[in-house]
C-alpha cells in the first residue's frame, strides 16, 4: 500500500516500538509506515476502521469539508479545506505530547543493529521553519508539510510575545521556490507580516465607561454611565488599534429608576472595516435611586394620557349628558303641567 519512494522511518518487520517513537516517525519525516502501523493496530487489524474513526473525529471538531481514504494522506482522494486544516491543527495542540513533538528539530529512534548503517538512528523534521535553515522562524512552534505532485501544502502555529496564530496555506506550487519548501517559504513571508501588521489587544476597557444613557424617576442622577463586561480581546492593527474599532450601541432611550450597579441594560457590537469583531453586554455603573413623588407624578400623567383613562371620561361624559337630558326632559314635562 505504500510506494518504496513515499517517505518512510527504520521500522523493520517484528521490531517493537512505542506509539511515541511512531508519533516521532509520522511527524518528522513523514513516515507513512509508521502511520500504517498505527491504523491496523488501533484498527483491530482494519485499516478502514482507523479512518472512519479519523472521519468521526474530524466531524467531532466540525471540519465540514473533510474526507479521509488512508491513515497518511498518500491517496489524492483525500480532501479537506483551509478551514478544517486549522480546526484540526487547533484540536491537536491542545495535547501537549503532539506540541513537543510536531515541535522538536531531530528525535533520536536508538540503537538498533538492523538499520542500514547500524547505530543511532536520527529523524529530522522536514519542517524548516524550526530547524536551522534559511526558512527558520523564531515564532513557529511547529507544524506539517504536505507534498503531491507538483504542489506543496503547510498548516503551522506560530508564537511570539505572548501571541499565538495557526496558518495554513494550501496548494503552492513547487516551482515558486527553488529550496524544494515553497509552502514553507510562503507562511515564513505570510506570519512576518502578521506579526509586523497585527496583534492581539483589548478593544474595550471594562474599567472605562463606554456611554450612558438617560435616567427617569430619579432627583439623584439625570444619566448612569454604561460599562462593558468583556474587554473584546481581539486582532487589531499596531497602527491605531482599538480607535479604529466602530460601535453600535442597543440601549433603550431613558432607563426607569431605581438601578443597581451591574444590571445589564443593553449591549454593544463593535466592527472593524465591516466586519464585526463581536458584541458584549452593557452594565451600570453606579446605583440610582427613584424619586416616588416623580414616579406617581408620572404614572399619573401616564394614566391621564393613556387610551384607558380617555374612554373613561368619554363614558363618563355620555352617562352625564344622558342624566342631563334626562333631567330637563322631565323638569320640561312638569313645568308644562302647571301651566
Amino acid at each position: 500500500n505504500i510506494p518504496s519512494d513515499s517517505s518512510t522511518v527504520p521500522v523493520y518487520s517484528g521490531e517493537t516500538m512505542t506509539f511515541r517513537d511512531l508519533l516521532y516517525g509520522m511527524m518528522l519525516p513523514s513516515g507513512n509506515e509508521a502511520a500504517y502501523i498505527v491504523a491496523d493496530y488501533m484498527g483491530g487489524g482494519i485499516i478502514d476502521n482507523f479512518v472512519a474513526m479519523m472521519n468521526n473525529e474530524a466531524a467531532a471538531i466540525g471540519c465540514t469539508g473533510t474526507t479521509f481514504v488512508d491513515p497518511c494522506g498518500l491517496n489524492p482522494n483525500n480532501i479537506t479545506t483551509a478551514r478544517d486544516a486549522y480546526l484540526i491543527l487547533r484540536a491537536l495542540t491542545a495535547y501537549d505530547v503532539f506540541a513537543t513533538v510536531a515541535g522538536t528539530p531531530t528525535y533520536d529512534m536508538g540503537t538498533n543493529s538492523r538499520y542500514t548503517t547500524p547505530g543511532t538512528y536520527i529523524l529530522q523534521n522536514t519542517d524548516k521553519l524550526i530547524t536551522n535553515s534559511s526558512y527558520h522562524r523564531d515564532y513557529t512552534k511547529g507544524g506539517k508539510t504536505g507534498s503531491l505532485g507538483e504542489w506543496q501544502n503547510f498548516a503551522g502555529w506560530h508564537s511570539q510575545d505572548g501571541e499565538s496564530y495557526i496558518s495554513v496555506v494550501l496548494n503552492v506550487p513547487m516551482e515558486s521556490d527553488e529550496g524544494g519548501r515553497p509552502a514553507l517559504l510562503e507562511t515564513g513571508t505570510l506570519m512576518d507580516w502578521v506579526f509586523a501588521t497585527y496583534t492581539i489587544a483589548p478593544a474595550l476597557d471594562p474599567t472605562q465607561p463606554i456611554t450612558e444613557v438617560r435616567v427617569a424617576y430619579s432627583t439623584q442622577a439625570d444619566t448612569v454611565m454604561l460599562y462593558p463586561v468583556d474587554n473584546m480581546m481581539t486582532l487589531l492593527p499596531r497602527e491605531g488599534g482599538a480607535a479604529l474599532t466602530e460601535q453600535v450601541f442597543h440601549v433603550p432611550d431613558q432607563l426607569p429608576a431605581p438601578i443597581k450597579q451591574g444590571d445589564v441594560v443593553g449591549t454593544v457590537t463593535l466592527t472593524i472595516q465591516g466586519e464585526i469583531i463581536g458584541t458584549t453586554d452593557l452594565i451600570a455603573g453606579s446605583d440610582v435611586s427613584r424619586n416616588q413623588l416623580l414616579y406617581t407624578l408620572s404614572r399619573v400623567r401616564e394614566f391621564f394620557s393613556s387610551t384607558y383613562c380617555k374612554v373613561v371620561v368619554m363614558l363618563t361624559m355620555l352617562v352625564i349628558g344622558a342624566y342631563l337630558i334626562f333631567t330637563v326632559g322631565r323638569i320640561l314635562r312638569i313645568w308644562s303641567k302647571e301651566m
